[in-house]
């Protein structure tokens, strides 16, 4: 297109509540006034995948939450990393009371958590076989019924599912079905659970 045809074609866009060529995303009505799930497998997917996204619903004011779906323990670091993972909200603006841990491991010994029949145990790779969080930050089912979930495939979905139900957000961020197995599971069970929301409440549009 000519630069006069383009520029005539942008003045003839719709005033919409979203970023435009003159106000840009960090200045969009989209930002505003929004209840924002941020739902990843590891601590550092957050930022990696999200961090000035999340930066920028923070500084317009929208209430962000940040779900962290494996404890990152492959290696042992899990109070390292979960620790570390508070002090990024803090970065980011994200109260601590707003990042919840659904507790469950980084790798198994076996076959994939979410490659099991839904109620087949499983144990993680540094051992573990129930959710946990931090002490005085505890696992999101810890927190909602006072004992964790076991490792099965059923109580991830279910958690995942009761994380949505709680927080019931506007707009939701996600992993996308990538290389990595615990990307896909993240990805696969949160179409999964927001999938049974929409069946059952069709008015539900995050």
């Amino acid at each position: 297109a000519t630069p006069f045809l383009a520029a005539y074609a942008y003045q003839a866009l719709p005033t919409a509540s979203y970023p435009t060529l003159d106000t840009g995303f960090q200045n969009s009505e989209f930002l505003r006034d929004k209840y924002v799930l941020v739902l990843v497998p590891h601590q550092d997917d957050d930022v990696n995948m999200a961090g000035a996204t999340i930066q920028s619903f923070v500084n317009a004011g929208s209430e962000v939450y940040v779900a962290f779906l494996t404890n990152g323990d492959y290696k042992g670091l899990n109070n390292l990393r979960l620790t570390e993972a508070l002090e990024c909200m803090d970065a980011l603006g994200v109260p601590r009371d707003h990042a919840y841990f659904l507790g469950y491991g980084d790798d198994w010994k076996g076959a994939h958590l979410y490659d099991r029949a839904p109620d087949e145990p499983a144990i993680s790779h540094v051992g573990r076989d129930h959710t946990y969080g931090l002490y005085g930050h505890e696992d999101l089912r810890t927190q909602l019924d006072g004992e964790p979930s076991l490792y099965t495939r059923a109580n991830c979905l279910r958690d995942v599912r009761a994380l949505v139900d709680l927080l019931f957000p506007d707009v939701i961020y996600c992993v996308d079905y990538d290389d990595h197995a615990d990307h896909r599971m993240t990805s696969l069970l949160l179409e999964e659970a927001v999938g049974q929301m929409l069946n059952e409440d069709p008015a539900y549009r995050p």
